[in-house]
């Protein structure tokens, strides 16, 4: 595990990740509307189903100042936030806006893909949304934890 962390760049570019990443995408397609630049953004908060709490501490605010700063740098296409997140409606407010569309409480499944085919992905501290940092072809803001970033990735 440690050898992985350690060499992370050096692992995501040998041949046996290019094979994982070539078999998640088989028969896989976006089924996000192309006319915008889509964004998916992880916003992790507590999860009923196991309880877990680790990392769900990050403030709206963070998420809502990365959202900004991508607004602020794509200006060549519409863009379309996706904030998936698990939790209700009105714990959400903040994010409501013409460019956003809420996707709260989805399946596992259709959320990972949704990370993976955006073409800009902000990532929580959470193990789930690096997973899929690690699969997308797309722009990565990558949120400080545990795992380590790809050189590429725009840290924030």
């Amino acid at each position: 595990y440690r050898t992985v962390q350690q060499n992370i760049d050096t692992m995501f570019n040998s041949a046996a990740f290019h094979k994982v990443r070539a078999a998640f995408y088989k028969d896989k397609t976006s089924q996000f509307d192309s006319t915008y630049m889509n964004v998916a953004v992880h916003v992790r908060r507590f999860n009923t189903r196991d309880c877990r709490t680790g990392g769900t501490d990050t403030p709206d605010s963070y998420y809502l100042d990365v959202m900004n700063k991508i607004r602020s740098k794509y200006l060549k296409k519409p863009l379309k936030f996706h904030i998936y997140s698990q939790g209700i409606p009105t714990s959400f407010r903040e994010y409501v806006a013409d460019d956003v569309v809420l996707h709260l409480n989805e399946s596992i499944q259709d959320t990972f893909t949704g990370f993976v085919f955006a073409d800009i992905l902000v990532t929580s501290q959470s193990s789930f949304s690096y997973i899929a940092a690690l699969l997308t072809h797309g722009t990565v803001y990558y949120k400080k934890f545990w795992h380590p970033p790809l050189n590429h990735w725009i840290k924030g």
